[in-house]
């Protein structure tokens, strides 16, 4: 007598467990049943669906990801808006191995370039996880699937200097102004010149102009939220503004203590980028110059 033990859902309503079985056979017929007996229940195995996997592994694994400074909080804010606009609504309910690459490849083609490409990204991690952790075949997520075409190309203007003095000229005497100095003409990127104190200004006056100095140390997110990561390792750095428009951007945060450069509605945080994007265009049509994109 042989006792074979596997796992299976034998359909009587106690689900995937642990089946013991005697048999009388010899201890190779028995390791050939057992084998068998596998084999007829690989397919019992329950089989996550992709937001489990997002939601047990790999979202919590991006947040470390994170917090040890692989990644920054931005991208992982990309990834949860692809999760929830996109991939979430409709393949979260899905069973992993349950997903075909041809069907993927239909449902990229109804997204836009951006969409697809960040959706790719997502499905990707969850498909490595699976891989990992032996669930299914994980090439479905690395799979080199057709992206739609990049919509209507970027607007990469940007304004004259004359056009910038306009625009400084608007702000003057409004709580935009020293952003705007700092940011049309020391050049941070704009997540950068919203993580900015005034206390962090400074007036080096040794020279034959003035010079207004601004350590670039943290930047801001979509939502105000401050972190001392930049975008990448080298992008620390000082911005510079110099002539009378340095001296008038220190002399404007000058005794302003560790106020935001651009405060928000929340005093605790810098403006939000929607926000400060809607200040900005309106800013940039009282100047009666043309429109181009804040980042540029």
């Amino acid at each position: 007598m042989r006792r074979l033990r596997y796992w299976a859902d034998m359909g009587d309503g106690r689900g995937y467990r642990r089946v013991s079985e005697t048999v009388r056979a010899t201890r190779r017929e028995a390791d050939a049943l057992l084998a068998r007996r596998r084999v007829e229940h690989d397919a019992d195995r329950p089989v996550p669906s992709l937001a489990e996997v997002w939601q047990t592994w790999v979202r919590p694994t991006l947040e470390r990801r994170v917090a040890d400074g692989e990644i920054s909080k931005g991208t992982l804010q990309h990834y949860d808006v692809a999760w929830t606009k996109h991939v979430g609504p409709r393949w979260g309910a899905k069973p992993v191995s349950t997903v075909r690459r041809a069907d993927l490849q239909d449902w990229f083609d109804g997204l836009t370039h951006g969409q697809a490409d960040m959706s790719r990204i997502v499905i990707r991690h969850i498909y490595d996880e699976c891989e990992l952790r032996e669930l299914c075949d994980g090439s479905v997520g690395r799979y080199p699937y057709r992206m739609p075409r990049a919509g209507q190309t970027r607007d990469k203007g940007i304004w004259t200097l004359d056009e910038l003095g306009r625009i400084w000229q608007a702000s003057r005497g409004t709580y935009l102004e020293p952003w705007l100095i700092l940011s049309a003409f020391g050049g941070p990127r704009v997540g950068e010149s919203l993580g900015v104190r005034k206390d962090d200004v400074w007036l080096w006056d040794d020279g034959p102009v003035p010079v207004a100095v601004v350590p670039i140390v943290r930047q801001a997110g979509r939502d105000g939220e401050v972190t001392e990561r930049l975008k990448t390792q080298w992008s620390s750095h000082a911005a510079v503004v110099p002539g009378p428009l340095g001296a008038r951007l220190a002399g404007l945060c000058e005794g302003a203590g560790d106020a935001w450069i651009l405060p928000g509605r929340r005093p605790e945080q810098p403006i939000k980028r929607e926000l400060l994007r809607t200040r900005f265009d309106s800013l940039v049509g009282s100047a009666g110059v043309p429109r181009h994109p804040l980042r540029n």
